[in-house]
């Protein structure tokens, strides 16, 4: 993250320069003042599009998944701390698995799942290699929630 922050600074500073047009090794010095500014503003949005993707997903990504009771806690990423949340099992529902990808050289060995939430834009994912997980166990609890809110309701 901290990368991603110092990479945004640079770039930043790049497209602030490029509008000014204080840089003399800068071959586009002919631009006007709008094209420049465009210029500046694309630069800028692509190197902020990072540090904002890595905080949407550290924000979906559990860290760790604890049933109390009827409820299901949940602890997030945030860029200081964790964020913990409590959510009734009866609204959520297990998305689908992420296998490792094996592509030419490269192999990413990441399986994961997602966890949709009622109230919730984007999923949540799960990382099926963490020990804090038991698909079968949260299963069982999600179906006898739901079943209680049925009979309730």
């Amino acid at each position: 993250m901290l990368v991603c922050l110092v990479a945004w600074g640079v770039f930043g500073l790049a497209g602030w320069d490029l509008v000014l047009g204080r840089n003399p090794n800068v071959p586009d010095r002919g631009l006007s003042l709008i094209a420049r500014l465009g210029i500046a503003f694309l630069i800028i949005v692509i190197a902020a599009a990072l540090p904002c993707a890595l905080l949407l997903f550290g924000a979906r990504y559990i860290v760790t998944l604890r049933q109390d009771g009827s409820d299901l806690e949940i602890a997030t990423l945030r860029p200081w701390g964790l964020h913990r949340s409590r959510v009734p099992l009866a609204d959520e529902r297990l998305g689908q698995h992420y296998a490792p990808v094996v592509s030419g050289r490269q192999h990413v060995d990441a399986p994961g799942q997602t966890l949709r939430i009622a109230g919730f834009i984007f999923p949540f994912v799960i990382d099926l290699q963490a020990s804090h997980y038991d698909e079968q166990t949260l299963r069982r609890a999600i179906a006898a929630a739901r079943r209680e809110k049925n009979d309730a309701g």
